[in-house]
């Protein structure tokens, strides 16, 4: 079980890293004029970057990252907030710990979001980054957020 919840970490992980990748090019518009951005507009360049990223992920339709579970969608909130919705489609949310996936999933998605390349720049100016699980009955059985002050400081 515990082999299972690394791999799944490991891919919830790779998809949001792929994700991110493309809030960067938003960022970058933003950073490369003349005068220093305001909050306002740093918070536009990552809601269009994260636009613009949800819409290629979810042209691409719901994928399975592990035979337990799946990424079906990304959205994106007011504010400059993305949001992963995952399932698991052969099991209805009463069979599912909730504490496995807060205390395993969380902590491993954490570390790679708060350390990787693509995610960490956005993270340091203010975006955050929400994970949603639901059984195969569509009904919630956890969610964490991974923001700046979720990360390490250093």
């Amino acid at each position: 079980m515990k082999k299972t919840l690394s791999a799944l970490a490991f891919l919830v992980a790779i998809i949001a890293a792929a994700i991110g990748a493309g809030v960067g090019k938003e960022i970058s518009k933003t950073f490369f004029t003349p005068s220093t951005p305001s909050q306002q507009q740093i918070d536009e360049a990552l809601i269009n970057g994260f636009n613009q990223a949800a819409r290629q992920a979810n042209a691409k339709g719901a994928i399975m990252v592990d035979s337990d579970t799946r990424w079906d969608k990304t959205t994106v909130d007011p504010g400059a907030r993305l949001n992963y919705f995952y399932s698991f489609p052969k099991h209805p949310s009463k069979d599912i710990d909730k504490n496995i996936i807060l205390e395993n999933i969380r902590s491993s998605v954490s570390k790679f979001a708060c350390s990787n390349t693509e995610m960490k720049p956005s993270l340091k100016l203010g975006a955050t980054y929400t994970y949603i699980y639901s059984g195969s009955d569509n009904v919630e059985i956890a969610r964490f957020e991974i923001n700046k002050t979720k990360c390490p400081q250093p």
